[in-house]
C-alpha cells in the first residue's frame, strides 16, 4: 500500500506510487506532479510542529499533500482550477484516511494566504505561457492570467507574518517579496526554502 510506504520512508519510486491514478494522470506525472523524492523535502521543510496550515497552489491530482499528510502532522490544503483532478484528490484522500488533506475547487485569486501558515509553489502558472506543457484544454490559460496570478500571489504573502515559510520548486517565475530570505536549496538549486523576516 502506497500509505503505507511513505510513512515507513521506504524509496518509492514515482512510477509506483503514480499506480494509485487513472493512466492518463500518470501520464503527466514527469511534468506536473511533484516527484515523491521533492514531497518529502519540502513536507519536512514547511511542517516543523502539529498543526501547521500548508497550502499547495495548483496542487493538481494531489501528491504533494498526500506525502505531506502521510510524513508530517501538518495540515495540507491542495487548491485546484480543474474540478476533476480536485475530484481525483479528495478521493485518494478519503481512500487512505487522510483527514489532514483536503482539496478545494478554486483559482488561486479566490484564497486568502492569511489563513495559512506556509506555501508550496511548483510552478504552478506557468502553463499559461507555454502551450506545449499544458494538463489539458479544460480551463482558459493566457500571459494576462500568468501576469494576474503572480501579482495576486506577490500581494498576499507581503501581507503575512514573520516566520511564514515558502518552498518553491522549478518556479523562478514566482515573485517572493523582499522580505522573505532565502534560507536553503536544495536538489541542484532548483528547491528553495523561503522565511518572511523583519
Amino acid at each position: 500500500m502506497v500509505n503505507d510506504a511513505i510513512k515507513l520512508e521506504v524509496d518509492i519510486t514515482d512510477n509506483e506510487f503514480d499506480k494509485i491514478y487513472p493512466l492518463a494522470i500518470q501520464k503527466k506525472s514527469r511534468i506536473h506532479w511533484t516527484p515523491v523524492k521533492v514531497a518529502k523535502i519540502v513536507a519536512n521543510l514547511l511542517v516543523d510542529k502539529a498543526g501547521i496550515k500548508v497550502l499547495d497552489v495548483g496542487s493538481g491530482v494531489g501528491k504533494f499533500c498526500i506525502v505531506g499528510a502521510t510524513l508530517t502532522e501538518g495540515i495540507f490544503t491542495g487548491i485546484e482550477q480543474r474540478k476533476y483532478l480536485v475530484d481525483i484528490s479528495n478521493s485518494l484522500f478519503d481512500n487512505y484516511g487522510l483527514e489532514n488533506a483536503r482539496a478545494i475547487h478554486a483559482n488561486v485569486t479566490s484564497i486568502d494566504f492569511g489563513f495559512y501558515d506556509a506555501f508550496y509553489f511548483y510552478n504552478p502558472f506557468m502553463e499559461n505561457l507555454c502551450k506545449s506543457r499544458r494538463i489539458d484544454d479544460i480551463v482558459t490559460l493566457s500571459e494576462n492570467h500568468y501576469t494576474e496570478y503572480i501579482i495576486y500571489v506577490h500581494s498576499q504573502l507581503l501581507n503575512l507574518p514573520n516566520g511564514t515559510k515558502i518552498v518553491t520548486y522549478c518556479s523562478n517565475g514566482i515573485k517572493i517579496p523582499n522580505s522573505y530570505k532565502k534560507i536553503a536549496s536544495y536538489e541542484n538549486e532548483l528547491l528553495d526554502l523561503w522565511v518572511k523576516k523583519r
